[in-house]
């Protein structure tokens, strides 16, 4: 059934007419609008999940206590590149306080710190060398060489007062120029007790065995030194043609 479109009076569902008023009932098609969905958000990309840190930064994130917790020296592994980081300050030190018996000659300088850098390094490679062939022990070098670094912690102090005495101290006099030249020995003298340390603290090997390792270490480091004496010879010998080259000018 269905109403009329004009009085409202009850039809059949297929009459033309109403049969009250006679007026033409209208097709009325029912039309369902198509309902558009909202639009879908944004599509942004997924948060990516935080990454783990490398490494290197966990390594950096305990250096400092690896730094002063092994201040006489540990066996706690460091990564070679923050192990390194002491070792090279003190080379340049060591050359810093070198550098006014070279009157600041910019070629004796940089191969001075150049050989310093050799001579700090070569130590503990020996020393890795002997162990392994001549102690037979199964050694990392980088344990080895992390090992001789933090040794350096103790150094480092040391290696400062000698760069302050290097710049202060008057050079007018020959006496001034012995006390740099014998305190300036002090760095070498005491990395080189930190690769003899490092070979022989955990050895179970025999006495003559360690004996004939010192003595192996040794000739490496009196070498090492004669090379260390002359290059600072040439480089005063530079500084002094440099100054005399001036006067003349």
């Amino acid at each position: 059934m269905k109403n009329c479109q004009f009085c409202n009076a009850e039809l059949d569902d297929h009459a033309a007419f109403c049969s009250q008023c006679g007026n033409k009932q209208a097709d009325i098609t029912v039309t369902t609008a198509a309902v558009t969905p909202p639009p879908a958000p944004y599509p942004y990309p997924p948060q990516a999940a935080p990454k783990e840190p490398s490494a290197l930064a966990l390594e950096g994130q305990r250096y400092f206590k690896w730094l002063t917790g092994g201040i006489f020296g540990t066996e706690e592994p460091m990564h070679l590149l923050f192990a390194a980081i002491v070792p090279f300050v003190i080379t340049l030190f060591y050359t810093l306080a070198s550098a006014r018996l070279m009157s600041w000659h910019a070629g004796g300088f940089f191969l001075l710190w150049f050989f310093s850098i050799v001579q700090i390094v070569a130590l503990p490679a020996v020393a890795w060398l002997l162990k392994r062939h001549m102690l037979k022990q199964e050694v990392k070098i980088v344990d080895v060489f992390s090992t001789y670094a933090s040794f350096h912690t103790i150094i480092l102090p040391v290696a400062l007062l000698v760069l302050l005495f290097g710049l202060t101290v008057s050079m007018t006099s020959a006496g001034g120029i012995r006390f740099i030249s014998a305190l300036r020995l002090l760095i070498p003298l005491l990395s080189f007790a930190a690769s003899l340390l490092l070979s022989v603290h955990d050895s179970e090997a025999s006495l003559s065995k360690k004996w004939q390792l010192i003595l192996a270490l040794t000739g490496v480091f009196i070498v090492l030194h004669v090379l260390d004496s002359a290059i600072l010879t040439a480089g005063m010998n530079w500084g002094l043609y440099k100054g005399l080259s001036g006067l003349f000018r």
